[in-house]
């Protein structure tokens, strides 16, 4: 059985073990997908001041930690308002790491739901996020029922001289992705703590 952890508001103690979890995700899971030298620029000790001053910063983004019962972080989900260009998406799901450890475990999806969550009780209806289109992560949005919204070109191709595109995925509604990602399963023995 998977281990319980509790989905919670990030604090700012939180900033080490966030910091340590994107650095470790950025080098690992996209070593293949982004250029060596954008990756490099990524140090646990620059992203933990960079964690410092989100956590610490009064903003309507919704930064979501999962706890594991030994106080372990183990992923995080930001969302953020951002209606996208063609409506009825209002919501972004920017960011969503767990840590490599962790996975298999239904902390992403946790976070996902945690998140859908949080905008709805603030009366948004759709989410939508950008991937890496070579990321094997998109699998899983697929799977929860991402509706394909559009495609680009990574913002720093020019610089890196590369030709990497990123797709969208949304849902239209909220509640839908809460029942998509499995949340409140009579079996489901994580613990979600309101934002």
């Amino acid at each position: 059985m998977a281990d319980e952890f509790l989905i919670r508001p990030g604090r700012s103690s939180d900033a080490p073990g966030l910091a340590r979890i994107q650095v470790a995700n950025f080098q690992s899971d996209y070593a293949n997908l982004l250029p060596q030298g954008f990756l490099e620029i990524f140090s646990v000790e620059d992203q933990e001041q960079d964690w410092n001053e989100i956590l610490q910063t009064p903003s309507d983004e919704a930064v979501l930690v999962a706890e594991k019962i030994t106080g372990q972080v183990a992923g995080y989900a930001i969302g953020r308002r951002s209606p996208w260009p063609a409506g009825g998406f209002e919501v972004e799901l920017q960011s969503l790491h767990v840590k490599p450890g962790e996975r298999g475990r239904g902390i992403g999806r946790s976070l996902i739901s945690a998140v859908a969550a949080r905008y709805l009780e603030a009366g948004q209806k759709g989410l939508y996020l950008w991937v890496l289109a070579e990321n094997p992560a998109r699998r899983l949005y697929e799977r929860l029922g991402g509706e394909l919204l559009g495609r680009k070109e990574w913002e720093n191709n020019a610089y890196f001289e590369t030709r990497i595109f990123e797709i969208a995925y949304g849902w239209q509604d909220l509640k839908g992705l809460m029942t998509a990602t499995g949340r409140g399963r009579q079996n489901e023995r994580r613990t979600i703590q309101s934002p």
